[in-house]
């Protein structure tokens, strides 16, 4: 009896399926549980890329620069800028996570150098909330530091927005920041 068990254990694990559907198995549950927690997946797909507001503003923005720039939105700020080195590593890195986690609702860029020339900034409601303000503060400087002109527009209603004096504030970003470079 005892060597029929043997013979039988040896025919089974002697064939090439059972490792391979052992490893197959336990590669499928881990990775379930690496893309559940508790139950629900980590990450969901978000509607849209901008929010109601900057939707709206978008659409206007692009009839106000016409094909003279291209526009990209949600850019992070450290894709913009980047910390002055230092001596100390570890001020450069906490002043490089500041920026890391922050982004500019849109970006003007040359259309055939990509040269980055100004940031637009849409406000809505929410800025005046004490921390977006502070948040609004450091971002502000951020850009001034780097050279970048940062246009805050507020928040309205698509047909609020006028094309023109949308177009007017832009160029006068980009003429005054290349005055003072």
């Amino acid at each position: 009896m005892n060597t029929q068990l043997n013979d039988f254990s040896l025919g089974v694990f002697a064939t090439p399926w059972l490792p391979v559907a052992v490893a197959l198995i336990a590669l499928v549950a881990v990775a379930g549980a690496m893309l559940l927690r508790g139950g629900r997946p980590r990450y969901v797909r978000e509607v849209a890329l901008f929010s109601a507001a900057e939707w709206a503003f978008f659409e206007v923005l692009e009839q106000a620069v016409g094909g003279q720039y291209r526009i990209f939105g949600k850019v992070r700020l450290a894709d913009l800028m980047t910390p002055s080195k230092t001596g100390n590593r570890k001020d450069w890195w906490r002043a490089f996570t500041k920026i890391s986690s922050k982004h500019a609702d849109f970006v003007l860029v040359h259309r055939q150098t990509a040269e980055i020339l100004a940031a637009i900034e849409v406000d809505d409601r929410s800025h005046g909330r004490g921390d977006r303000q502070d948040r609004d503060a450091f971002v502000d400087a951020a850009f001034a530091q780097a050279g970048i002109p940062l246009i805050r527009v507020r928040a309205q209603s698509k047909s609020k927005y006028r094309p023109d004096d949308i177009r007017r504030r832009i160029d006068a970003a980009i003429l005054g920041s290349s005055r003072s470079a």
